[in-house]
C-alpha cells in the first residue's frame, strides 16, 4: 500500500461527537474497505452483534488484555490484507 494508506481502524464505541459504529459507517460510506475493530466496556450485545453484521471486523469488550489486543490486530490484518510476505 501507499504511503499514508490507512490499514487498519481501531475505534471506540463510545467517543465525543458520536459512535465508533458512526465512524465505521461513514468510512463505509466513503467507499474505504478499511478493517475496522471495534471497542466498548458497556456496549450491550445486541450493539455488539449490530457492528459485526453490519461489517466490522471485530468487537472487543474493554478491558482489554494488551495480548489479545495484538492477536486481534494481526488476525484481522492477516484476513483483510494476507499475511505479510
Amino acid at each position: 500500500c501507499g504511503g499514508g494508506a490507512v490499514h487498519l481502524a481501531v475505534l471506540d464505541f463510545h467517543m465525543p461527537g458520536r459512535t465508533g459504529l458512526e465512524v465505521f459507517e461513514e468510512l463505509r460510506r466513503a467507499q474505504l474497505e478499511v478493517p475496522t475493530i471495534l471497542w466498548s466496556g458497556e456496549a450491550s450485545e445486541g450493539v455488539r452483534q449490530m457492528a459485526l453484521e453490519r461489517g466490522a471486523s471485530a468487537f472487543l469488550r474493554k478491558p482489554v488484555q494488551p495480548a489479545l489486543l495484538r492477536e486481534e490486530v494481526q488476525r484481522v490484518i492477516e484476513r483483510h490484507w494476507g499475511r505479510a510476505s
